[in-house]
C-alpha cells in the first residue's frame, strides 16, 4: 500500500523561484518512491507581512474580513506556483485553497479555527494519484460562506487536521531550522537540540513563544495523536520526532527547554468587576476589527481589570494606536517580555528562587511570575530578553 505523507512548508522555505523548484525536485522523489502527498504551503517569505503593511497604509483599522480576503492570497500564490513548479518536472499535481479543501472554520476572522474537514476534492485528486498542494492559513465559514483565516501559524493547524482525517503515516513540518531547539538558536548560540520531544513540553514551549509551530497545531497533533517531524527543508533527515512519550522520572523533574514571547501589554480596564471588564475589552477589540488576543494573566483590583497579553507584532502596535481614544481602557507597559521554562515533570517551584537570583546577580528585574503545572514564566524587560535566555541556560538539565 501507498503511505500518505502531509509535509507543511514555511514561508522562509519559499522565498523564491529556486527553493520551490527543490522542494519540487524532493516531493518529486517521494512521489517516485510510491508515496502519496499532500502538500500544504504557507505564504512566501514575508508574504505575509507585506500585505498586512498594505492594509495599514491603506486603514488603521482595516475590516477584519476584508484582511482575510486579502491574506488568503499569500498561501495562493504558493501552491500555484509549486503545483507549477511539480509539472514542470512532470509530475501530476493540483492546487486547492482552503475552501477548495473543504476546511470549514467558524466565522471568526483573522483567527478562525477549524471546525470539520470534508476534503472531497483532495480525496479525488489523490484517487488519481496527483500530487495535492493545499494552501494553509485559510478555509471557509459553510454558513457564510465566507474566507476565513486561522491567525499566525494557522498553516501548521491547516497540516495537522489534514494528517488527522487522511490518517496519515507522518505529518512532516520543515522550515529553515534544524529542528525543536531547548531555545530560540537565532538569539542563543548555545541552544541544543532535541531528537524526541512529547506533545506537552512542545505546546507549552508554543504557548510561550517557541516560534517553530502554534501551540494550536501541536494540542491537536497531541489529541489526534498524530507523529509530527519538524526539520530542514533542505536537509529533511534532520529534525525533530514528536510523540506522546514521557520520560519515565516518577517524581523526578527537570528543566528542559527556555522560551520567550517578545513582546506583552499590560492594559487596565476600568469597570465595576471581571466579568464587566472582559466586556469592555471584548466591545474595543470587536469595534476596532480585532480578534481575541493570547491571554496570559489577569487580576481585578479597586475598580480595574489588569489584563497581560500577547499577539502578533502588527495587532499589538495597531491596539497600541487605538487605546488613547477610549476612555475605559488605558495602556500601563507595552516594554515587557516572558521567559519561560518549561519541566518536564511537575514544576519545582524552588527553581524561582535560584532563577530570580541569577537574573538579579545580571541586574535583570523581575517584575512578575506565572506558574503553570510544567512551566515557569518571568516577566522582565524587553531590552533584557536575549540576556535572560543566557543566564537561564545553565538551569537547563543536560
Amino acid at each position: 500500500m501507498k503511505k500518505l505523507i502531509v509535509h507543511k512548508y514555511g514561508g522562509s522555505s519559499l522565498s523564491n523561484p529556486d527553493k520551490i523548484l527543490a522542494i519540487a525536485k524532493h516531493l518529486g522523489e517521494l512521489y517516485d518512491q510510491n508515496n502519496s502527498l499532500i502538500v500544504v504551503v504557507s505564504a512566501m517569505g514575508s508574504g505575509t507581512d507585506k500585505l498586512i503593511s498594505l492594509a495599514h497604509q491603506i486603514s488603521k483599522t482595516p475590516a477584519r474580513r476584508e484582511m482575510d480576503m486579502l491574506l488568503s492570497t499569500g498561501e495562493r500564490v504558493s501552491m500555484s506556483l509549486m503545483s507549477m513548479a511539480l509539472q514542470s518536472l512532470g509530475y501530476p499535481a493540483i492546487s486547492f485553497t482552503g475552501s477548495q479543501s473543504g476546511i470549514f472554520t467558524n466565522s471568526t476572522h483573522n483567527k478562525a479555527r477549524i471546525t470539520d474537514v470534508r476534503p472531497i476534492r483532495i480525496e479525488e485528486a489523490l484517487k488519481e494519484n496527483k500530487i495535492v498542494i493545499v494552501a494553509g492559513f485559510q478555509g471557509v465559514d459553510p454558513d457564510t460562506k465566507e474566507i476565513t483565516t486561522l491567525g499566525r501559524g494557522g498553516s501548521d493547524t491547516t497540516a495537522v487536521s489534514l494528517a488527522t482525517y487522511f490518517k496519515a503515516n507522518i505529518c512532516k513540518t520543515l522550515k529553515d531550522v534544524d529542528g525543536v531547539f531547548d531555545s530560540d538558536p537565532k538569539l542563543n548560540k548555545n541552544s541544543n537540540q532535541f531528537k524526541t520531544i512529547n506533545f506537552k513540553t512542545l505546546k507549552n514551549m508554543c504557548f510561550w513563544g517557541s516560534p517553530i509551530l502554534h501551540y494550536r497545531s501541536v494540542a491537536l497533533a497531541e489529541k489526534m495523536n498524530i507523529p509530527l517531524f519538524i526539520g530542514n527543508s533542505t536537509n529533511i533527515n534532520q529534525g525533530t520526532n514528536v510523540n506522546n512519550k514521557d520520560l519515565d522520572m516518577y517524581e523526578q523533574t527537570q528543566i528542559i527547554a527556555i522560551n520567550c514571547i517578545d513582546q506583552i501589554f499590560h492594559i487596565s480596564i476600568k469597570s465595576s468587576d471581571t466579568s464587566e471588564g472582559y466586556i469592555v475589552l471584548n466591545n474595543f477589540l470587536t469595534k476596532n476589527n480585532f480578534a481575541t488576543p493570547q491571554i496570559l494573566a489577569s487580576a481585578y483590583d479597586k475598580d480595574y481589570l489588569r489584563v497581560m497579553f500577547s499577539d502578533s507584532q502588527e495587532a499589538l502596535s495597531a491596539i497600541e494606536t487605538l487605546i488613547p481614544g477610549d476612555d475605559n481602557i488605558s495602556l500601563m507597559k507595552n516594554d515587557n517580555s516572558a521567559v519561560t521554562l518549561t519541566f518536564n515533570g511537575a514544576v519545582d517551584f524552588n527553581i524561582i528562587n535560584q532563577a530570580t537570583n541569577l537574573l538579579k546577580n545580571k541586574s535583570i528585574a523581575v517584575s512578575k511570575v506565572l506558574s503553570s503545572p510544567t512551566s515557569l514564566s518571568f516577566i522582565v524587560n524587553s531590552i533584557n530578553k536575549s540576556e535572560a535566555i543566557t543566564t537561564l541556560q545553565s538551569l537547563i538539565s543536560n
